[in-house]
C-alpha cells in the first residue's frame, strides 16, 4: 500500500473525499500537529532520499 499526501482545496474537499471512499481508498486525519512539523518531515525524507540515491 502507499501512502499519499494531497492538498484539497475547502471547497472540493467533501466531494473528493467521496470519490475517493468510493474508489476504495482509505482516508487518515492529518497526524502533524503543525505545518513547521510538516516541513521537517518532508524535509528529512529529501535528505534520506538523497543519501541513498548517492550510492
Amino acid at each position: 500500500m502507499e501512502t499519499l499526501v494531497i492538498n484539497i482545496p475547502d471547497d472540493k474537499r467533501a466531494i473528493v473525499k467521496q470519490i475517493l471512499k468510493e474508489l476504495g481508498v482509505t482516508i487518515q486525519q492529518e497526524t502533524h500537529s503543525s505545518l513547521s512539523d510538516y516541513k521537517k518531515n518532508i524535509t528529512g525524507f529529501y535528505v534520506e532520499r538523497r543519501r541513498f540515491e548517492s550510492f
